[in-house]
């Protein structure tokens, strides 16, 4: 090793991971949870790093498995032979699917999450701790947690090409450069140096954060929450519709469309709870008292209208499709009509706490899509202090399943319920066609999937303590 390149061979035969001369990347394979973590020795007298070792686990394999799985449609070959003609299906989760994406394979796919985690890792290694704000100036960091980035062909069909970024990032050059480099002994021009390699960082939007912070966010990928939320919306329900038992190779349970399901259903639960964090939030960035940064900046009351709206249109069910307009007593807000004439007061410029202030409202209502008509009624049962411990939002009862989008409002859904149930009716095949693989049950509603949903925003949204983890994964 010489001072500007690094190595990497496979280990001398014999040699230990604990011997501080080695300095090693382990591959640990089992069949159960485990995460992947890097980790150093550094001497205590100057903080040099002596030995590092990064251990890598099959389970980040196995999620991406999860995902391919629910993405891509299998390949029904009788034979169930990959390849090379050995036969994988008694390897279950392991084994080869064909590629719906003609420019890549599933090994592809993991190749580039395996680079990407070997990346985070080693950056641990270096001493860079996690940067869950990278992901709003283009993929930052390495140090981020990302979503994979999957976008959808104008034939339907997933497109995981981008799924994982591969390289650095730029904030992880501003680190290292500012971390390792030295260009004078003299202790005041060498700080002088470092100020202006952090000027220039933040002059280029690069920055850390903290938990406070709405662009805080482990598992996004946008340059913010709720632009990040309006992109994954669409992606998810177009998941949702090609989602079928042409997912299963042959020989597989049905069972397994149910166990998966939850991968596609709950896509964008990161982005919900990422955009519910803006709403009453603000962007504080790593300032200090004199340093001429600004210390705290509200975030744009248009955004926090537009967060709550979709995060409205995800909690019914609904897929953000049209106009809506929500009333208090005589009063409507929503998208005024670019043409002038009577209609809803600017959404983009009220809070919902002045209205609920102003105009003593108790009740609510909002009302999706001017041609079906759906009215939703919005009461307001109490006001009272929060539960010390308890995480809100709570889902505590559902009932009832969302009817579908474009059905033709309440007689609409009544025809189409009646066509589904009746196989005599004349719109049953047109109808059982239009709605997809599947039957559809108006009382049905997936409670656990819908409180994990609610649960996880909740979680995203309360305030965290900033905990320093070991082992850092």
């Amino acid at each position: 090793m010489s001072d500007d390149t690094v190595t990497q061979k496979l280990s001398t035969e014999g040699a230990d991971p604990l011997d501080a001369r080695y300095s090693t990347i382990q591959w640990t394979n089992r069949d159960g949870r485990g995460w992947s973590v890097g980790m150093e020795q550094s001497d205590p007298r100057t903080g040099e790093i002596l030995h590092a070792v990064v251990q890598l686990d099959s389970h980040r394999v196995r999620t991406v498995h999860n995902y391919w799985n629910v993405l891509t449609p299998a390949a029904h070959d009788p034979a169930a032979h990959n390849n090379d003609g050995r036969d994988d299906s008694a390897l279950d989760l392991f084994a080869d699917l064909d590629s719906a994406d003609p420019a890549l394979t599933e090994d592809q796919v993991m190749l580039k999450r395996i680079a990407l985690l070997t990346c985070h890792e080693m950056g641990h290694v270096l001493g860079l701790e996690h940067n869950f704000a990278a992901s709003t100036f283009n993929r930052g960091s390495v140090m981020d947690y990302f979503a994979p980035r999957i976008t959808i062909r104008k034939d339907g069909s997933a497109d995981l090409s981008d799924a994982y970024m591969q390289g650095v990032g730029s904030y992880d050059r501003f680190a290292i450069e500012w971390g390792y480099s030295t260009a004078v002994s003299d202790a005041a021009q060498e700080s002088a140096r470092l100020e202006a390699v952090i000027q220039k960082a933040l002059h280029q939007g690069i920055f850390w954060g903290n938990n406070d912070d709405p662009r805080w966010n482990a598992y996004d990928d946008g340059p913010d929450p709720v632009t990040w939320l309006k992109q994954v919306l669409p992606v998810r329900d177009a998941l949702l519709k090609n989602y079928s038992a042409q997912m299963l190779r042959k020989g597989e349970p049905n069972s397994r469309l149910s166990a998966r399901f939850a991968l596609v259903y709950l896509f964008h639960r990161y982005a919900l709870g990422s955009a519910l964090r803006v709403v009453g939030g603000a962007k504080i960035p790593p300032s200090l008292a004199g340093d001429g940064e600004k210390p705290l900046e509200v975030w744009d009351p248009v955004a926090q209208r537009e967060a709550l709206h979709l995060a409205l249109q995800a909690a019914l069910g609904w897929t953000n499709s049209h106009l809506y307009e929500l009333r208090a007593q005589d009063v409507g807000w929503g998208i005024p009509d670019p043409d002038g004439g009577d209609g809803p007061l600017d959404a983009r410029k009220a809070r919902l706490a002045d209205v609920l202030e102003d105009l003593g409202a108790k009740t609510l209502h909002y009302l999706y899509d001017f041609g079906d008509g759906w009215e939703h009624t919005i009461k307001i049962e109490r006001v009272g202090p929060a539960v010390p411990g308890v995480a809100y939002p709570r889902l505590l009862d559902a009932t009832g399943r969302c009817p579908p989008e474009d059905v033709g409002g309440i007689p609409g859904y009544d025809e189409f319920l009646a066509a589904l149930a009746d196989p005599k009716h004349e719109r049953h095949a047109e109808l059982t066609a239009w709605i997809g693989p599947g039957a559809f049950d108006p009382h049905d509603v997936d409670l656990d999937a819908l409180a994990h949903e609610v649960q996880a925003l909740a979680k995203r949204w309360s305030k965290k303590p900033t905990v320093k983890r070991k082992p850092r994964t």
